[in-house]
């Protein structure tokens, strides 16, 4: 019987001792975390009023979020209706950093503008819920507040956002 050759059991003991190793690190699929959100942005909008209609068609800034999100970018659009003294919008948005993308969406009624007597800054604030993403965000869920201005001749805007991201 002929004995086999060291190189040839080495590979052999190395590619098991692998695949043992890459299944245990694999494991099951981590548990997911919720953290406390705040995010704060600045950026422009594109904003066309119509009567009492509004339609966003472009929102779009730069900031910083807490853990996990970091530097990212803040993307959305939607419609509204205007009243006295606020009007109402909603639409759906994204926030894109390092690890993925964020989704979510703000219902029709659950963003509020109030208008200064002029009529040309606005206070905006509301209530958005996050519904999944991409990459590491895939299943993202949570819920967060939102506060900010909005500058009806420049479409310049800052918001901020509070509340729960479970990743």
């Amino acid at each position: 019987m002929r004995k086999p050759h060291i190189p040839t059991v080495l590979t052999a003991a190395v590619a098991v001792a692998g695949l043992v190793a890459g299944a245990a690190l694999a494991g099951p699929a981590a548990t997911p975390r919720t953290y406390k959100f705040a995010a704060s942005y600045t950026g422009k909008s594109v904003v066309k009023i119509v009567d009492q209609n509004a339609t966003i068609s472009s929102v779009t800034g730069l900031g910083t979020a807490s853990l996990p999100v970091g530097k990212s970018k803040l993307a959305g659009m939607g419609a509204g209706v205007g009243g006295d003294p606020c009007g109402t919008f909603g639409g759906p948005g994204s926030i894109t950093a390092v690890g993925g993308k964020i989704k979510f969406s703000i219902a029709p009624v659950a963003g509020s503008a109030c208008g200064d007597e002029s009529g040309s800054t606005f206070t905006v604030s509301g209530r958005a819920t996050i519904k999944g993403g991409t990459a590491k965000y895939l299943k993202a869920k949570g819920t967060f507040k939102f506060q900010g201005t909005f500058t009806k001749a420049t479409g310049a805007f800052s918001v901020k956002f509070v509340g729960l991201l479970t990743v």
